[in-house]
């Protein structure tokens, strides 16, 4: 059994979504067909894996401004802002061009990669402490726990920044961490599906190579966020929307994806290793569905002020 402490996981509990990729254990997979889960049961598991990216940026908006109330001078987490539970290293996978317009590319943000890392290691020991505190409240803070199907505890504290943001969020910190089970639960049952998946992504970079040279962009694999930043730079501020270069970028990225079947590939590739748990847990995810897609209407009105 293992336990997740909320202080030793700063870098990864900074955003719930990102909890996924710390979380994923040995994979105990499904084996009957996928072929006869519901089309609805399908859409739902593919939500949990292409998550809704204004969600992860949001609540890093509110963290930093909650940070900066306690009197520390957080920079905006661009590293989290982009953080997904995709397991296959594509954290631009959209699902709609007007999704692609709001959100960009988290490397355009003005604060750039690594700078919150950066500035916790330029604090005191003082200020560091300070920091934890703000994160996640004073040492001995209540803290809320749910036990996994795989055996798997996790807990967070239900008073901090963090906690704040996902209250705001998703309506509760329990609410949250709910939601990151049953993500950790699914990716976890899809665990053996990983080089298969990959080796299917793979085999689509190069027609998605080719769609991205067509509308005028030289992409490297799936990377469009590194060519957002080598064009653009970190030109925008926290909360900013994307320019209409960036824009155009990103729907041509949309696009692209839609041509060569991406996000359908990803999905269908983990559901067959999970058929068991999708069948099992019908209820859940479609609930789980819904209510996400409330939590990305509160976060875009966060985004937009």
């Amino acid at each position: 059994m293992t336990h997740y402490n909320s202080r030793a996981q700063v870098r990864n509990l900074l955003v719930i979504a990102g909890l996924s990729s710390a979380l994923l254990l040995t994979s105990c997979t499904g084996s009957s067909d996928a072929g006869d889960i519901s089309g609805d049961t399908l859409e739902a598991a593919s939500t949990l894996t292409a998550f809704p990216p204004e969600i992860s940026i949001a609540q890093a908006l509110r963290v930093q401004e909650c940070v900066r109330a306690a009197g520390l001078n957080m920079p905006f987490d661009s590293d989290a802002a982009q953080s997904t539970p995709l397991s296959y290293g594509l954290s631009n996978l959209f699902t709609s061009a007007d999704e692609a317009k709001r959100t960009g590319y988290a490397t355009t943000i003005s604060d750039g990669k690594n700078v919150v890392s950066e500035w916790e290691e330029s604090l005191t020991e003082s200020d560091r402490q300070k920091y934890y505190s703000a994160l996640f409240g004073p040492d001995g803070s209540e803290q809320i726990e749910v036990s996994l199907d795989n055996g798997m505890k996790l807990s967070t504290s239900k008073v901090g920044c963090i906690a704040e943001a996902q209250t705001e969020l998703y309506g509760s910190v329990e609410s949250a961490l709910a939601f990151t089970g049953l993500v950790n639960e699914y990716l976890t049952t899809a665990g053996d599906a990983g080089n298969e998946r990959d080796a299917q992504v793979s085999a689509l970079a190069p027609d998605y190579e080719k769609c991205m040279d067509a509308k005028g962009y030289t992409v490297d694999d799936f990377d469009v966020p590194a060519l957002a930043e080598e064009l653009f730079g970190a030109y925008r501020a926290p909360g900013e929307q994307p320019g209409k270069d960036e824009q155009d970028l990103a729907v041509a990225d949309f696009d692209c994806q839609a041509e060569v079947n991406l996000r359908d590939t990803v999905a269908a590739a983990f559901a067959a290793e999970s058929a068991d748990w999708l069948k099992a847990n019908e209820g859940r995810l479609l609930a789980m569905q819904e209510e996400l897609r409330l939590v990305q209407e509160r976060a875009v009105d966060i985004i937009n002020g």
